[in-house]
């Protein structure tokens, strides 16, 4: 799944794909109002160098 995974993030659209895919989350995550704040959230992490520190930081502090 990893590798399918990677794939998907690589393709255009792909992070759309995998919200929207029943079979990971078992619900499509737009059609439940949550893959917008994901989407949010994955921009946020993959921002560059420190990111994800930050992002830890401010939710998490």
């Amino acid at each position: 799944m990893l590798e399918t995974l990677q794939n998907e993030l690589k393709a255009p659209g792909g992070l759309k794909n995998i919200l929207s895919n029943k079979n990971i989350f078992g619900v499509d995550l737009y059609e439940a109002g949550l893959a917008e704040k994901v989407e949010g959230y994955y921009k946020e992490l993959c921002a560059g160098k420190g990111a994800v520190r930050a992002v830890l930081k401010k939710y998490l502090a």
